[in-house]
């Protein structure tokens, strides 16, 4: 590719947009040495590579690349023998870091999770990331070695080796002896001294005092203040602690250059994976940022091909303001392989041609582009661009001249497999010569195979256009009304200058504008109205497109709002019913309570009960017809109330909505609140409250169903006994009115079953609970006598219960 006609097309302009995604130096290094490519498998590759990264970002994020650093500096100064310091030693112990995060990344990259097609699935493809990643070297040994051994850029940390640890423990030790003797004399000797403080001259240990008592601290004078009122001695009984913490630190020194000379000796040991890594993190940093590009431009992947094929949909210039820049409809190499693009100053021709240039040269190095779905761009050997003023002052060039220098260069690259853009061709000279010369250099390239887009003012390339197989003419839009360009490309419509209206428009004299229009030849004239018509016709059509488009988007959104307001009416009736239902549930409930409470009075009163059971079983039974009567609607207004004992037959089919297990209930509660349900030779304790009835159940006639609710009948009664009631009765946290309760109607059950000896279970605890539930024993007219229960069987949290 030519740097020139690179940086004409403002490609460079576009790798540092997408420098500035990267995450690191090295991915930035990668991005502005960018290049695009003609060999069409490398260019799918990369493409597919930006295709994965960016299903990767939107499904899982970004991969966290901050910390990757260059380690090709540390890593050649260790191959020559030098050591890393603490700060170099911890930029590779981050690296490696980064390195085992990302391994947490390649469990969510499998192949059939990461989006792919199937044809690439069936090809067996690997997922870019996950390429990248499964190439990665861990090396989490040596990360544990200088994690264990680094405490920050400058400091290594105690434990680094034994030695070191030793040494520093010593050097605690002489420095705390120190402080003892020093604080020992600023306590004795408070009156000579200048602060009450220890300090440090020259790593000695050393006290401030006044000038004229310096002779009487006996020891060895380090230095002096500014002012001369205060010398620093060291006393003469710290003098071998200060000279032994000396040595500590020599030796501390020595002990730390050691442990950095093998760190370093193992980290050179991995110096190839380390390199191998960083490469792999920079080209990861590097294809994120064409991802992240590719989603802040909302740009595409385009189908490639090597047929000078380009179809843009709804393309966009990816360097102006997205929400100024005019979508633009693109095509070349299916009809005819040679544009000639026409129209007026500042309409567009140019941003047209840098759009198609751009785009393409983006594609080729593997970059998605702003485009609708469905474009497709083509690989070219070379893209060769000569737009705007290359005149030179210093090389003697003229604009022309200029043109001219880069057409001879583009003219002998050219061939099949290129693609040539030109603006204004054959300007910068007399209009009669440069359209010659521009319709001779077009004919030339397109002799030579090469695909060509060209914009221009001549009227003479028009009609060459309109005349030559293969050619086409183009031209941006311009309203006659607001005297504007619309910046919207007309494929197969040359375009005018209107050069007359605009300055019609602007107010310029009536008789020089009647004038310049009686120079105009007839067949002039005739041609570029002809073309005004083409133009009018083209506007039309596409206001026509708009409204109906219009029609469209407004039949839908009424379609939608109709639906809506069906589905809010629909919930309205749904919360309606489902009100009621509940408001007549809770009524019944109510009434149950109440029957309940009564029958409770009669009990303590040793009235007969059995009226009261049977006037309870009604209620209930009155609420089960109820409920049966609806629970069709219930079903479909998506109640889903939790089932009661009472529900539950023998026989049925129920299932478990938390695992999905359905079964046959073949056993009742237990003292867990759960019941057994068994499906052939499985089975599986379900707990009450997961249960719920089976679509249609699979057991036994409905006749022969034996029921166990309590609310039909005494027969039915003694079902549900059976069904919860054991022989001991489970009342562990809780409270004492709540547990006199549920002791009340355990006995009823108890009595209907049969039971004559029964286990009231409570704990010791407080005693409380005991106590209140033996209160109740005593004078209830079921039980006959009552005690603890035997050592080791429970003894006092249990009561043994006899009854009637």
């Amino acid at each position: 590719m030519q740097e020139k006609s690179l940086r004409n097309l403002e490609f460079d302009k576009v790798l540092q947009v997408l420098a500035q995604e990267a995450k690191s130096r090295l991915g930035r290094a990668l991005c502005l040495a960018l290049r695009p490519s003609s060999d069409l498998d490398r260019v799918r590759l990369t493409a597919q590579e930006t295709d994965d990264l960016v299903k990767e970002i939107l499904k899982n994020g970004e991969f966290p690349l901050s910390a990757l650093e260059d380690l090709s500096e540390i890593l050649a100064l260790l191959a020559v023998g030098s050591v890393a310091g603490p700060a170099d030693l911890l930029r590779v112990a981050r690296q490696i870091r980064l390195v085992l995060q990302l391994e947490g990344r390649l469990d969510s990259l499998a192949t059939e999770e990461s989006g792919l097609d199937s044809e690439a699935a069936g090809l067996g493809r690997v997922n870019t990331c996950q390429r990248l990643l499964q190439d990665l070297y861990p090396l989490d040994t040596l990360a544990e070695r200088l994690d264990a051994c680094i405490l920050n850029d400058e400091e290594l940390k105690d434990r680094a080796s034994p030695e070191l640890y030793r040494i520093r423990r010593s050097l605690q030790s002489l420095q705390e002896e120190v402080q003892k003797s020093l604080n020992s004399i600023l306590r004795s000797q408070s009156d000579i001294l200048q602060d009450q403080l220890i300090t440090l001259r020259g790593d000695r240990y050393v006290l401030p005092v006044k000038a004229e008592y310096k002779g009487r601290l006996q020891g060895i004078v380090h230095d002096s203040s500014a002012s001369g009122a205060t010398v620093f001695i060291e006393p003469l009984q710290v003098v071998n602690l200060n000279n032994r913490i000396r040595e500590a630190k020599d030796e501390e020194e020595r002990e730390i250059h050691r442990i950095l000379r093998e760190l370093s000796s193992l980290v050179l040991d991995q110096a190839d994976l380390l390199k191998a890594n960083q490469d792999i993190l920079a080209h990861l940093d590097f294809c994120q940022a064409k991802a992240k590009l590719a989603i802040k431009q909302k740009a595409n992947p385009v189908a490639l091909n090597r047929q000078g094929r380009i179809i843009l949909r709804q393309a966009r210039h990816p360097l102006i303001d997205p929400q100024k820049v005019v979508p633009i409809d693109f095509e070349l190499g299916i009809h005819f392989t040679s544009l000639v693009i026409t129209g007026p100053n500042t309409g567009g021709k140019t941003v047209s041609l840098k759009t198609c240039g751009l785009l393409t040269l983006m594609a080729m190095a593997g970059l998605q582009v702003p485009v609708k779905a469905g474009s497709e761009l083509a690989v070219f050997d070379y893209v060769l661009a000569d737009i705007g003023d290359e005149q030179s002052i210093e090389q003697s060039l003229s604009t022309f001249s200029a043109h001219i220098k880069q057409l001879i260069e583009i003219c002998d690259l050219a061939g099949p497999s290129s693609l040539v853009l030109a603006d204004e061709l054959g300007a910068g000279t007399d209009p009669s010569e440069g359209a010659a010369l521009a319709i001779a250099i077009l004919d030339y390239l397109k002799g030579k195979g090469a695909s060509v887009v060209a914009s221009t003012h001549y009227q003479e390339l028009k009609g060459y256009a309109l005349n030559t197989p293969g050619v086409s003419n183009a031209s941006c839009e311009f309203d006659s009304v607001s005297m504007k360009p619309t910046y919207r490309l007309l494929i197969g419509v040359p375009g005018v200058s209107n050069a007359l209206a605009i300055s019609t428009r602007l107010g310029l004299q009536e008789e020089i504008i009647s004038h310049a229009k009686a120079l105009i030849s007839d067949e002039g004239a005739q041609f570029q109205s002809l073309i005004e018509a083409i133009e009018r016709s083209e506007q039309e059509s596409r206001k026509m497109e708009a409204q109906i488009a219009d029609l469209h988007a407004q039949a839908e959104a009424t379609k939608a709002e109709n639906l809506a307001e069906q589905a809010r009416l629909k919930q309205v009736k749904e919360e309606l019913l489902n009100q009621a239902r509940l408001e007549a549930h809770q009524i019944l409930s109510q009434a149950e309570d109440m029957a309940e409470a009564e029958l409770k009075k009669l009990r303590q009163a040793g009235s007969q009960v059995q009226s009261g059971e049977l006037a309870k079983q009604e209620i209930r039974a009155q609420r089960r017809a109820l409920e049966t009567a609806m629970g069709e609607e219930k079903l479909k207004a998506g109640i889903d109330r939790p089932l009661e004992v009472e529900d539950l037959e023998f026989g049925q089919d129920y299932e478990d909505v938390i695992t999905g297990f359905s079964g046959q209930l073949t056993e009742g509660l237990d003292s867990q609140n759960k019941v057994l349900l068994t499906k052939g030779n499985f089975s599986l304790r379900v707990p009450l409250a997961n249960l719920r009835p089976c679509s249609k159940s699979k057991g036994a006639p409905e006749s022969s169903k034996p029921s166990l609710s309590r609310r039909a009948s005494s027969s039915s009664a003694g079902s549900s006994a059976r069904l919860t009631t054991g022989p001991e009765l489970y009342l562990l946290g809780y409270r004492v009115a709540e547990a006199l309760d549920a002791l009340d109607k355990y006995l009823d059950n108890a009595q209907l079953v049969g039971l004559h000896s029964v286990r009231i279970v409570h704990g010791k605890g407080s005693g409380a609970l005991r106590q209140a539930i033996r209160d109740q024993l005593k004078h209830d007219k079921r039980v006959q006598t009552f005690g603890d229960a035997p050592f080791g069987a429970g003894d006092a949290g249990v009561t043994l219960v006899d009854l009637r």
